[in-house]
């Protein structure tokens, strides 16, 4: 460490090759910091008292690239040759158009616009591509047209920064979230706002009529331009129809769009323009440093070309499952197949599409579907789940409560109607949080779950009070086994995505499958089979109600009984040092004390318990140690049952259940859950580890996130 001990600043580079690094100016102070430090440990901090985490995740690095923010020149900058009125070649137009895709799935990505868009000079130029104006800045003498320029590459940035503006517009209804998903901010630069859309389909209309004439059958690259601009055409078609509007166009378009990029694929790549050229130089990757950002950005490479048209292909292949899942006003299928997709963990759907689906379902909060009331969501679920005659229990209620000229008539009305309020609200705001990121639907269901637990509470009342009716006392019991199923998968979920990110350490990773296997899981089986044999006593039940509980009682069923096998082969390596403090802050959301109702349908979910975890613990672990390595013979027929459960998933037939319109993310589910299956049943089952290796297979782990064994 090296300290100046003079005024003067050091500016003679060559006095480097000497002795001292900086010059002989500077003075060795290592033993000073040395020997004010011999008592700290490597990678220690000394804070101040103010010094907070906060402060720590908002410092820059000295250097940090961020801080060149509106730095227009720097260091080492080339000197820019772009030329808004220099002529392109065909391939040259072909080149920015590939570009620029790039740098729109690079938005789409979660980029900035400064970082990505902006990046093409074009953009911010305009207004000089208009014809008259562009002419008048031209010498004589160039053979290239100038409709290349003033008609299609200008119809081609109309269009780009018009898809831009509708996607930044369904961005703005908030349905995802700012720096998480996605960074909209416009950098006080326009997106054509005011330009109408059907004026920027004229402008590429006229383009691609100007590409198609006679005479300009011998341009090179028409073909190549063509299909861009036609693609580009459809795009912003695409991206102009509100959700719900005209699903029968929208497929077209989705599937106009796909068809287009793979006639493009198929052509040969635009050669990348020399350095020097007004082609190469249209994209300034270091603009994000000249504009107005309310962060600052450091410059980022756009994507290749190839990896473009794959997210390209990605957020159609999302559209399309967008637009199938508008056709339908099923609650449970909405629910199935949006918990299906976030649960592809290779891969999430594109904000633009998690916005626009949530936009689909909730229109400004107020209506659902378009044209159902927020009430209307507590109904359908109460009838789809339960098969619950919401407007006859009501009659019921009117009728022989207290009778209809009685008083209390009213007020048992207003219980069930605060209580139909109430849960509307958190159902929606369930059906919401499924199109979040998966981690900001981990926090916003660890948020709600004190509001879901008050909202069961509120359903064991109004079961209490309509038990003794008996028309309506079968009906009042469902209630609540309604209102804990989706409150227990939500915990279920809000610990499955934990495991997804890798979010508990080694010492928490035992008991937290402790509480999933032995308490969450076998609570949510026990409320479903309660359904379920509620719904067999009845003959009139609605197969389709039916049929849903068993499927997920199903799934319930094996993700508990991997969750058990994976808890008896951690069982051993877990310490009685298990960090209680820190899993009770961890489990916040579950350390809440069980509701006491009197004469209840079923108990309450219970607190996790750390004297029965380690009871649990210390049983498995001398069970490993009374038999083989293969770690017993119950856990491997576990692992049988959860393979024969996946075999009746299987066999589900798809149009008569909640499943119909995500076939192959459910079926890519049951793979996964079927591949974890048979990697805890070959660790169960392999031969004695070597001494001194731990007996948790870790070089056969399974596949699926939620079943590591580490």
């Amino acid at each position: 460490m090296w300290f100046s001990n003079v005024d003067d600043e050091f500016n003679n580079p060559s006095d480097i090759l000497g002795g001292l690094p900086g010059g002989p100016q500077f003075s060795n102070v290592t033993n000073v910091v040395d020997a004010a430090t011999t008592e700290m440990e490597a990678e220690e901090i000394i804070m101040t008292g103010e010094f907070t985490l906060m402060d720590a995740m908002s410092a820059i690095e000295i250097m940090d690239p961020r801080l060149d923010s509106f730095l227009a020149t720097y260091p080492g900058a080339e000197t820019a040759s772009f030329n808004v009125y220099s002529h392109l070649t065909p391939e040259e137009v072909c080149w920015i158009m590939d570009r620029t895709i790039c740098a729109e799935m690079g938005w789409h990505e979660g980029r900035s616009l400064s970082q990505t868009i902006y990046t093409c000079l074009y953009v911010h130029e305009f207004a000089s591509l208009d014809p008259v104006i562009w002419r008048m800045n031209q010498p004589l003498g160039h053979s290239q047209p100038a409709p290349l320029v003033t008609s299609v590459l200008r119809s081609w940035i109309v269009g780009l920064v018009k898809c831009c503006h509708m996607a930044w517009r369904e961005f703005s209804q908030r349905h995802v979230f700012e720096n998480e998903d996605v960074i909209s901010d416009k950098a006080e630069r326009s997106l054509m706002e005011s330009t109408r859309e059907d004026i920027a389909l004229d402008y590429m209309g006229a383009a691609v009529a100007w590409l198609r004439r006679p005479e300009q059958s011998d341009l090179p690259w028409r073909q190549g331009l063509e299909l861009r601009m036609v693609l580009r055409e459809s795009l912003l078609q695409l991206f102009s129809l509100r959700p719900r509007t005209d699903p029968s166009l929208t497929m077209f378009l989705v599937k106009s769009c796909r068809e287009l990029m793979a006639s493009i694929r198929e052509l040969p790549l635009p050669p990348t323009p020399p350095s020097g050229s007004s082609a190469f130089s249209s994209f300034d990757p270091s603009i994000c440093r000249t504009l107005v950002n309310h962060t600052p950005l450091p410059v980022i490479a756009l994507m290749d070309i190839s990896d473009a048209w794959e997210r390209f292909s990605e957020l159609l292949d999302d559209l399309e499952k967008s637009v199938v899942l508008d056709g339908s006003s099923d609650l449970l299928e909405w629910k199935t197949t949006l918990t299906m997709l976030s649960r592809d963990t290779h891969r999430q759907r594109k904000a633009f599409v998690r916005s626009r689906t949530t936009t689909s379902f909730t229109v400004n909060g107020n209506r659902i579907f378009d044209s159902k009331p927020r009430e209307w969501v507590a109904l359908e679920v109460l009838r789809a789940v339960a098969d619950i005659p919401i407007d006859t229990w009501i009659s019921v209620v009117q009728r022989d409560w207290y009778g209809p000229l009685s008083p209390h008539a009213a007020y048992a009305d207003r219980i069930w109607v605060s209580f139909q309020g109430i849960f509307s609200d958190w159902l929606i705001n369930y059906y919401k949080s499924l199109s979040h990121n998966r981690y900001r639907q981990r926090r916003t269901m660890a948020k709600n779950t004190k509001s879901w637990r008050e909202l069961f509470q509120f359903a064991l009342r109004l079961s209490q009070q309509l038990i003794e009716f008996p028309e309506a006392s079968l009906m009042a019991r469902r209630v609540p086994a309604v209102v804990m199923h989706y409150r227990l998968g939500q915990m279920t979920e809000i610990l499955l995505i934990g495991f997804e990110a890798d979010l508990y350490s080694e010492d928490e990773m035992p008991f937290l499958r402790w509480y999933l296997a032995r308490v969450l899981l076998p609570k949510h089986e026990e409320v479903l089979q309660w359904l379920i044999d509620e719904m067999q006593r009845t003959p009139s039940s609605s197969p389709i109600a039916l049929n849903y509980l068993l499927t997920q009682k199903l799934v319930i069923s094996v993700l508990k009984n991997l969750s058990e096998v994976v808890f008896r082969i951690l069982a051993p390596l877990a310490t009685e040092k298990t960090p209680k403090s820190i899993l009770r802050r961890r489990l916040e959301w579950a350390f809440q004390p069980p509701l006491v109702v009197p004469d209840p349908v079923f108990d309450d979910i219970k607190s996790p318990s750390f004297d029965e975890y380690n009871r649990d613990r210390k049983i498995s672990t001398e069970e490993q140690a009374n038999i083989i390595y293969s770690l017993g013979l119950e856990s491997l027929q576990l692992c049988r049952s959860a393979a024969a459960a996946l075999g009746q998933l299987r066999t589900l037939e798809h149009d008569k259940s909640s499943t119909r319109l995500c076939v192959p993310a459910y079926d890519k589910f049951i793979e996964k859950l079927d591949a974890a299956c048979f990697n805890l049943t070959a660790t169960l089952e392999a031969p004695e580890p070597p001494a001194g290796s731990p007996p948790n297979g870790s070089d056969r782990s399974p596949s699926h996130l939620w079943f590591r064994v580490r």
